[in-house]
């Protein structure tokens, strides 16, 4: 056990396991979230009173074209997902795949690491893409259903009582 946590916390898979302890973190928030606190018996009272004022300043020049950016994105389904799912899908492949490979190859220091790191993290977009396309078609069938419907020039039949 002790072999395992040194591997994990080497410098070479310190940006892997760091992100797969966010995306734990962020799960165990979601899910006590979901269940509420009440059944902690934590009773926190929080006061905060802030006044803000901001300006902000800015062109609305585009001087750069982003749409490559947007393609690229869209190809690994990240814009037809929710984020954190994706970066879920895409962090534990990432996360075993280089704790395996460096784990194998003996490498402990954090620049070797980063040579391992980064072919392992474009392969595992690739992994991710693949996983996540059933979950794409269902956020796609959800994202239809929620978007408003155009519904001027349409017949339309009132389901109300026209009393005065």
């Amino acid at each position: 056990m002790i072999e395992f946590l040194h591997l994990i916390f080497n410098g070479a898979n310190a940006i892997p396991t760091g992100l797969l302890l966010f995306i734990v973190l962020y799960w165990i928030i979601v899910i006590m979230g979901f269940l509420g606190t009440d059944f902690l018996d934590i009773d926190i009272d929080v006061e905060a009173d802030l006044d803000a004022d901001a300006e902000v300043e800015g062109s609305t020049s585009s001087s750069g074209d982003v749409s490559f950016l947007n393609n690229v994105l869209l190809f690994f389904n990240l814009g037809r997902m929710p984020l954190m799912i994706w970066l879920s899908f895409l962090v534990i492949p990432l996360w075993f795949i280089n704790v395996n490979v460096t784990g194998f190859l003996g490498i402990e220091n954090f620049f070797l690491g980063l040579l391992i790191f980064f072919p392992t993290l474009i392969a595992c977009l690739f992994i991710a893409k693949f996983l996540t396309w059933p979950f794409m078609k269902f956020f796609q069938r959800i994202d239809k259903e929620g978007k408003k419907k155009e519904i001027i020039g349409k017949v339309g039949v009132v389901m109300l009582s026209a009393d005065h």
